[in-house]
């Protein structure tokens, strides 16, 4: 049987890591000269980072969260208990929704069998 909430766990880990990775090239990449080469390295950059956030945007859905579609990618609503509801980090939107659905506890154990 396939350890759900640790391929998660795997993915989650891929997805800081490579993050992590783009900030550091980003850093050597404000170091190259004026040029061609530069501009190309920030398109790859640029590339990089969109796909990471659509990487970012099916992780949260896999896990259950809300997504607002305001922007492509789509933004990650994240559960405000206080308020109730979820919220869509966007400023320019700020699109919620009332119904609770917190994702589950990755530490709730095996799923049951019924």
């Amino acid at each position: 049987m396939v350890d759900a909430p640790g391929i998660f766990q795997d993915v989650a880990d891929y997805i800081r890591l490579s993050k992590e990775a783009i900030d550091l090239a980003r850093s050597a990449w404000t170091l190259l000269p004026k040029g061609e080469k530069r501009d190309e390295a920030e398109r790859k950059l640029h590339a990089a980072e969109e796909a990471l956030k659509r990487s970012d945007a099916a992780l949260a859905q896999k896990l259950g969260y809300q997504l607002c579609q305001c922007t492509f990618p789509p933004q990650i609503m994240l559960w405000r208990e206080q308020e109730g509801l979820s919220r869509c980090p966007n400023t320019l939107c700020g699109r919620t929704i009332k119904k609770f659905s917190r994702p589950p506890s990755l530490d709730s154990g095996p799923a049951p069998y019924f």
